[in-house]
């Protein structure tokens, strides 16, 4: 298949649009796979790129073609990815730093799932701004500017919500902290 000279307006075809995802899906889940070595992540990741070229149609710059857009793309959210899953698995050793060998383990457990369900009922008794930021930040783990595009709201706006939200449940967990 050729691609049409100015694909900048073209894209906004949804025939043309299905036309690229068959011609470069392949491509695209090939660097994630490559990086990743995870296929259903790999699947996720190229989902979510197509996704984001489809919502950004109308302000994404192709001066410089598709493929190597994809291409980057690939690599740009493989990193974000790595970066993610990083911070996770920083937040859970720092839970449980050495694991379950301590006799007080089982403890430990439930007292985390009572805290982790008294968060849960504190985000949603929120305003709903606060509560959608919170939770693509912290549950999602979107950055500032990540959270501000997706709502397309300000990063400052997000900035705000994210202190709310963060300032509340500090008031209403006092006696854990």
């Amino acid at each position: 298949m050729r691609l049409p000279e100015n694909l900048n307006q073209q894209i906004k075809d949804p025939k043309i649009f299905s036309e690229i995802y068959q011609q470069y899906f392949r491509k695209v889940f090939g660097i994630c796979f490559y990086y990743t070595q995870d296929e259903e992540c790999a699947q996720e990741l190229s989902q979510e790129i197509f996704h984001s070229l489809w919502e950004r149609r109308n302000s994404i710059d192709l001066q410089k073609g598709l493929e190597p857009y994809l291409s980057k793309a690939a690599k740009y959210k493989v990193i974000d990815h790595m970066r993610k899953k990083a911070r996770q698995n920083q937040h859970a050793a720092g839970i449980f730093p050495e694991g379950c060998t301590h006799e007080n383990c089982t403890e430990n457990q439930v007292l985390y799932a009572h805290l982790n369900e008294k968060v849960g009922q504190l985000v949603d008794s929120m305003p709903c701004k606060c509560q959608q930021v919170y939770t693509l930040s912290r549950e999602k783990g979107l950055s500032i500017k990540e959270i501000a595009s997706s709502l397309l709201i300000s990063e400052k706006t997000v900035k705000n919500h994210m202190n709310r939200a963060l300032s509340f449940l500090r008031q209403h967990l006092q006696e854990y902290l």
